[in-house]
């Protein structure tokens, strides 16, 4: 009796391309799912998780973004330019619709650089106000219309900036 041997063919360049088309294509649905996913909040908001890292949650009153690991980038809408804080981690951005008011948490800094931040803002012809140094730290200022507070917390090694209209 005479074996008949089977050889294997080389999988041709066609057939490479469309596994790699379909493994691309079900790669591509996996992470929307699972690094994009949006979910609707028991209030109607909508928290939207981009990468894993950042969550952006949507309401009819505003929008506030979070981070836990890396941070977030400055904001780039306020209406008003501010100095950066370039110090620690954006961990929190938030403004709310139909309010003049802006909030930047900030994380992973110290108040020596708190300090420096505060004649950053001079230097950009922000007017000093009052300042508070009790448990907490404050400085508060003005330039064209808005009011900007910086708190400087040594318990949690964080900033808090928030930016509004002036009270007239």
């Amino acid at each position: 009796m005479e074996e008949t041997q089977k050889t294997k063919k080389p999988l041709s360049v066609t057939t490479i391309v469309v596994i790699l088309l379909v493994v691309g294509v079900a790669w591509s649905t996996m992470s929307k799912m699972f690094f994009r996913a949006k979910v609707k909040t028991l209030t109607g908001g909508i928290v939207d998780v981009k990468n894993g890292d950042q969550y952006k949650v949507k309401t009819k009153d505003g929008e506030v973004m979070v981070s836990e690991e890396k941070g977030l980038a400055w904001p780039s809408d306020l209406p008003i330019n501010i100095p950066k804080y370039d110090s620690g981690k954006i961990k929190a951005y938030s403004h709310l619709a139909g309010q003049t008011a802006w909030t930047i948490i900030i994380s992973d800094t110290n108040e020596e650089y708190f300090k420096k931040y505060k004649d950053i803002l001079i230097a950009d012809k922000w007017i000093a106000g009052d300042e508070i140094a009790a448990v907490v730290s404050m400085v508060s200022m003005k330039k064209d219309g808005y009011d900007v507070n910086v708190v400087w917390d040594a318990s949690s090694n964080g900033a808090l900036i928030t930016l509004s209209q002036t009270i007239k």
